[in-house]
C-alpha cells in the first residue's frame, strides 16, 4: 500500500479551498446581479412581457405585443416612457423585459412616429398646480434629470401613448413661494341657470321652440345642480306686454316650476337675477350675472290639404265600335291630399239610348299593389233612373281611400244601336261630401253592315 505524500494532501486541502471560494463568489455575484436587476431603472422586471416573442425588423428585434401593460410596476419619468423591449433573439421565455425609453426615441413597429412631440398622441399633460404658498418650477417637460434642484415634486398625472398603452408620469415641481392664497371665495355658488322647459316630461332646456296654444315652465338653478334656487328673482317678458315676475324663494310652484299657459306666437325671455340673504343683489362681480332663456313661439301648421282628382278613359283608347261590342270604360279616384277619405259617392252617366249597362268592378290600389276588390254591381240603388246608377259610399266595400292610393272601377256596357258617327259622351262622378270632380270619355258606334247580296 502506497503512503500519501504531505505535498499531495497539501494540494487537494488547497483545491477543496479554492473550489469553496469560487463557489462562494459565484453566489455573490448572482445575488448581486439579481438586486441590480430589481433595483435598476432598465430592468425593473424580468417577466417575458412580449407575449407573442420577437421578430426581426428593420429597426431591430421588436415585439408582437407592444402594450406595456405588464411592466406597469415601472415607474418612468417623461419623456421617458415604459416600454417592453426583445433581446437580440426571437425566443425563449425572457424575450422581453421592461424598460424606461425616450419617448421620441420609441421605434416599436406598433406607433413608430404616432407618439412623436406635435402628433395628436403627443402625451402633454398637465399635473395638478401647486397647493398654495408654492409656485411652480414647472413639470417634468421642464424638471426632469434634475433640473430643478431647488424644487419638490407635489403632484402627478399619467399620460398614455394611446397607440400602444405606453404610461409615463408627469410631475409638478413647486418651491415654497412669497405668493399669498388666493382670498376666500365670497360667491355661494359657480354660476347660474335660467331654464325653460314644455312639462315635467322635458328636460330644462336655455331654448325651446313651442307652437300657439302650448305652454312652459319655468326654473332657476346654481351651477347645474338640477335643484330650484330660491336667492334668484325671476322675469318673463313676451309678446303683446306680457310680464311675469316672481321671488325664487316662493313655495307651490308660484316661481320655479310656474307653469305660463296658451303662449302667442313671438318671443318670451325669461331673465334671472340672483341676491343675498338681505334681499339685496350680491356685490360681488361673479355673483352679479344674469342668466336668460327664450321661448321661441311659432304659429300653428296649416292644416293638412285635402284632395283627389278623377280620371275616365275608354279601354286602350278605342273610341269606335260596332252595335253588340262589349265597352269598358276604367276610372280612377286618387287621393291626391294629406287626408284619408272617408266618404265618396260614385255616379255614372250614360246614353241609355246606345248603352246598355252590364257591370261594375272595384278595387283599391296603392302604388299599383292591390289593396282590397269587390264587385259592386249588388251594391247599385235599384231605384236609379235610366241612364245612370250610382254607389252610395264607395268606403263601405272597398275600405277608406288613404293617402296615395286610388279606386279603380271597370264599368261594361254593351253597344246596342249606332250613333249615325255621333259621339256618346259617358261621365264618371266623385263626390266626397266636401268636392266633387267628374270626368267623361266618348265612343262611336257604327252600323251593322250587311252582307252584299246577289242579283
Amino acid at each position: 500500500m502506497k503512503k500519501t505524500s504531505s505535498t499531495n494532501i497539501k494540494v487537494k486541502k488547497f483545491l477543496n479551498v479554492y473550489s469553496l471560494i469560487t463557489i462562494l463568489l459565484f453566489i455573490i455575484l448572482i445575488s448581486l446581479i439579481n438586486f441590480s436587476n430589481l433595483n435598476g431603472k432598465a430592468n425593473a422586471e424580468q417577466i417575458n412581457c412580449c407575449f407573442g416573442g420577437c421578430e426581426e425588423t428593420a429597426d431591430g428585434y421588436q415585439c408582437y405585443d407592444c402594450q406595456a401593460s405588464p411592466c406597469f410596476g415601472l415607474v418612468c419619468e417623461y419623456p421617458e416612457v415604459t416600454l417592453c423591449r426583445c433581446h437580440d433573439y426571437t425566443g425563449g421565455e425572457d424575450a422581453g423585459y421592461c424598460d424606461c425609453v425616450n419617448w421620441y426615441d420609441q421605434h416599436i413597429w406598433c406607433n413608430y412616429g404616432m407618439c412623436l412631440p406635435g402628433s395628436e398622441n403627443d402625451p402633454y399633460c398637465e399635473p395638478p398646480e401647486c397647493p398654495d404658498g408654492w409656485e411652480t418650477c414647472g413639470t417634468s417637460r421642464e424638471c426632469s434629470g434634475g433640473r430643478c434642484p431647488e424644487c419638490e415634486i407635489k403632484s402627478s398625472t399619467t399620460c398614455y401613448c394611446e397607440n400602444c398603452s405606453n404610461p409615463t408620469y408627469v410631475y409638478r415641481y413647486c418651491k415654497k413661494g412669497d405668493v399669498p392664497p388666493p382670498p376666500p371665495d365670497v360667491c355661494p355658488y359657480a354660476s347660474t341657470q335660467a331654464r325653460v322647459q314644455e312639462d315635467r316630461e322635458h328636460h330644462w332646456q336655455p331654448v325651446i321652440i313651442l307652437q300657439e296654444g302650448d305652454s312652459f315652465r319655468i326654473g332657476s338653478f346654481h351651477s347645474n345642480s338640477g335643484l330650484f334656487a330660491d336667492d334668484t328673482y325671476l322675469e318673463v317678458t313676451g309678446p303683446d306686454g306680457y310680464f311675469y315676475s316672481c321671488d325664487g324663494s316662493t313655495v307651490d310652484g308660484d316661481c320655479n316650476g310656474y307653469t305660463i299657459s296658451n303662449v302667442v306666437e313671438g318671443t318670451y325671455i325669461l331673465a334671472v337675477n340672483t341676491y343675498n340673504n338681505e334681499g339685496k343683489f350680491y356685490p360681488e362681480i361673479e355673483c352679479n350675472d344674469t342668466a336668460k332663456a327664450i321661448i321661441e313661439v311659432e304659429p300653428p301648421p296649416p292644416p293638412p290639404e285635402r284632395g283627389f282628382e278623377i280620371e275616365k278613359n275608354v279601354r286602350n283608347g278605342i273610341h269606335y265600335y260596332d252595335v253588340g261590342d262589349a265597352i269598358i270604360f276604367d276610372i280612377e279616384i286618387s287621393n291626391i291630399g294629406e287626408v284619408v277619405i272617408e266618404e265618396m259617392l260614385y255616379i255614372d252617366r250614360y246614353d241609355s239610348s246606345y248603352l246598355r249597362f252590364e257591370d261594375i268592378n272595384g278595387r283599391r290600389e296603392r302604388n299599383g299593389d292591390l289593396i282590397e276588390q269587390d264587385n259592386l254591381l249588388d251594391y247599385i240603388d235599384p231605384s236609379d233612373p235610366n241612364g245612370e246608377f250610382r254607389i252610395d259610399d264607395l268606403t263601405k266595400y272597398l275600405g277608406d281611400l288613404g293617402i296615395d292610393e286610388k279606386f279603380v272601377l271597370e264599368v261594361e256596357f254593351t253597344a246596342i244601336k249606332e250613333t249615325r258617327n255621333n259621339q256618346i259622351w259617358n261621365v264618371a262622378i266623385a263626390d266626397d261630401s266636401i268636392d266633387q270632380k267628374e270626368d267623361r270619355d266618348w265612343v262611336i258606334i257604327r252600323p251593322i253592315e250587311e252582307p252584299p247580296t246577289d242579283r
